[in-house]
């Protein structure tokens, strides 16, 4: 993920940077790497069930497509997330896919850190970690 992203242009590399500085201190939230495809960069979320185990979950994919010039994210989100960002339903794996390109990106940078956020809440309350 990271070699094809350096050639990448910088508004993908901002925005990768953008979401890593976003979650990297937060403690439930951890970003990892997975050679799937041509390699993909996950957001996981981790709690504590009724249980007492210790539970996680990725919430969100996200693939960088240098001959497309745009990112494929599967994830969770809110009704909201989908209709504001024209997010595509999936049928299977995490429900949500959006196709960032460069104007989607620069038209809607808050809200892409919001989809993220309660992507990662709507695990959480999926698990009944989370009351709402």
């Amino acid at each position: 993920f990271e070699q094809r992203l350096e050639q990448a242009p910088s508004w993908a590399q901002n925005f990768v940077e953008n979401l890593i500085s976003h979650f990297e201190n937060k403690e439930t939230v951890e970003v990892h790497y997975t050679q799937t495809g041509n390699g993909d960069m996950r957001l996981r979320v981790h709690w504590m069930a009724e249980s007492g185990k210790y539970r996680n979950q990725n919430f969100a994919t996200i693939e960088w497509r240098p001959k497309d010039e745009l990112f494929v994210i599967n994830t969770e989100a809110s009704a909201k997330d989908v209709n504001d960002l024209s997010m595509t339903l999936k049928s299977q794996g995490l429900p949500a896919q959006l196709k960032l390109r460069q104007s989607v990106y620069n038209d809607n940078k808050d809200a892409l850190m919001r989809l993220f956020e309660n992507a990662a809440i709507l695990i959480k309350v999926r698990h009944g970690a989370v009351q709402i």
